[in-house]
């Protein structure tokens, strides 16, 4: 064997054979290195355009897609987030087009001072908030609460603040045949049933007398300068929840000097602290008296008053789950302006 495999040639063989096993690790690693980044590139690069993807719609940018590469999970994570972006670019849309439905300016009476403020628990709410002047210089004023959330309730509202104005441009301002419209429109809606939980007024800025209706909303409270509270309202059903009612009930109240009248949605009295216990009624109560005291003789009283409830129920409720909506008519004193 000696004869026949000298030792360079032994020596020469494992040489050759040691650098075969170089290359041929050297070559499994390049492959592997190249297998490597190629799925990296199938992982990441997907997980990277749905990270551009998220940061834009942080930036409300719903224009943004992300790329479909493959018809993997990925290629499906892509296309489910492509579809949704779409949704919440209509979501976005109806929010803007509910918010435009909100007033942003109050009538200016002479003696008085108006204000409202909708807090929105969701993109898309179901209150109702309307504050404008009727033909013969009186104030129609109305606010109320669509059952559930979401794009339905939204819609009632916008079909609510329709059916006012053209309730107002007849000219006639009965409260009764308001109701009874907003009752027809209800009851025809296919589907699901929804109601409307409403108070509606008018306010004689002359005689100081406002002329209500009731249906199943929260009575609303006036609070004099002195701290003296009153609810004003009487029981009945929502608007659309009972085939039979009546349309809700009148109310009359009259508004003495210094004193404000206030209307709000369920949301501000059910609204639980981080113990868990609502505002209530009472607890309404309270709050507008030590509010009402510091706010009757501010330049625009009104807006101070919402503004103090609006700051009390985010401190007190940061997660609120309900909508609240407010609306503060103050008469002044003396009667000016």
């Amino acid at each position: 064997l000696c004869a026949i495999f000298p030792q360079e040639e032994v020596d020469r063989r494992v040489h050759d054979l040691r650098w075969r096993l170089r290359m041929g690790a050297g070559l499994s690693l390049i492959a592997a290195l190249l297998v490597g980044i190629l799925l990296a590139q199938a992982l990441v690069r997907p997980m990277e355009d749905l990270s551009v993807g998220i940061a834009s719609l942080a930036r409300k940018d719903f224009e943004t897609q992300v790329p479909v590469r493959q018809r993997d999970e990925f290629g499906l994570l892509a296309h489910a987030f492509n579809q949704m972006t779409i949704e919440l670019k209509d979501l976005n849309m109806a929010g803007a087009v509910q918010s435009s439905l909100i007033p942003h300016g109050y009538p200016q009476v002479s003696g008085y001072s108006l204000d409202g403020k909708v807090v929105f628990a969701g993109d898309l709410g179901g209150d109702c908030l309307d504050c404008r002047p009727l033909p013969d210089g009186r104030i129609f004023f109305l606010i109320g609460d669509v059952s559930g959330h979401g794009a339905a309730s939204a819609l009632i509202m916008a079909f609510t603040r329709a059916t006012v104005t053209l309730w107002i441009s007849e000219g006639r301002g009965d409260l009764s045949r308001l109701a009874n419209r907003l009752q027809t429109m209800l009851s025809s809606l296919p589907g699901r049933r929804l109601f409307l939980a409403l108070f509606c007024g008018i306010l004689d800025s002359q005689t100081h007398r406002i002329d209500g209706l009731c249906a199943g909303h929260p009575f609303p409270i006036t609070v004099s300068d002195k701290g003296l509270t009153r609810f004003h309202g009487l029981p009945a059903y929502p608007l659309g929840s009972h085939r039979g009612s009546r349309g809700g009930v009148p109310v009359t109240l009259q508004l003495e000097p210094h004193e404000v009248l206030l209307l709000y949605t369920d949301g501000l009295i059910e609204a639980r602290d981080v113990a868990g216990d609502e505002l209530g009624y009472s607890g309404l109560e309270s709050l507008l008296q030590a509010t009402v005291a510091h706010s009757v003789e501010a330049a625009h009283p009104a807006a101070e008053v919402l503004q103090v409830l609006v700051q009390q129920h985010r401190r007190r409720s940061p997660s609120a789950e309900d909508d609240v909506s407010l609306l503060a008519i103050v008469r002044r004193g003396g009667g000016t302006a």
